[in-house]
């Protein structure tokens, strides 16, 4: 199923959730790799929404909020991104392409931080 065009992510979700510091689950370092930080939460916005026009949502969890859409995927960093999180690892050890100010992790790894 796709996420719905006029599904709301609200302002909150991310300026007092996605982008501030936590002590626990914390989400904010990794996407200020990427370059999301609280200067810009309408980029991480639009980059969520277009991860969500791409891909197909997988039904999660229902509680008494509602129920939970999965989506997996790509979430474009913005320029200056240090991390790249990818499953294919070996495609970039023998690159003719160098990434010199990036780190190539599977997305585990970025877990783990």
């Amino acid at each position: 199923m796709k996420i719905p065009d006029d599904a709301v992510i609200p302002d909150g979700k991310i300026t007092n959730y996605l982008l501030v510091l936590k002590a626990k689950d914390d989400k904010s370092q990794f996407l200020a790799q990427a370059g999301f930080t609280q200067n810009n939460p309408d980029l991480l916005r639009a980059a969520i929404r277009e991860l969500a026009n791409n891909v197909e949502a997988i039904p999660d969890i229902q509680n008494e909020y509602g129920q939970f859409s999965l989506v997996i995927g790509e979430i474009t960093g913005l320029d200056n991104c240090q991390i790249i999180a990818t499953k294919n690892i070996k495609d970039f050890l023998n690159s003719a392409l160098i990434f010199p100010n990036l780190s190539i992790l599977k997305p585990e790894q970025i877990v783990r931080r």
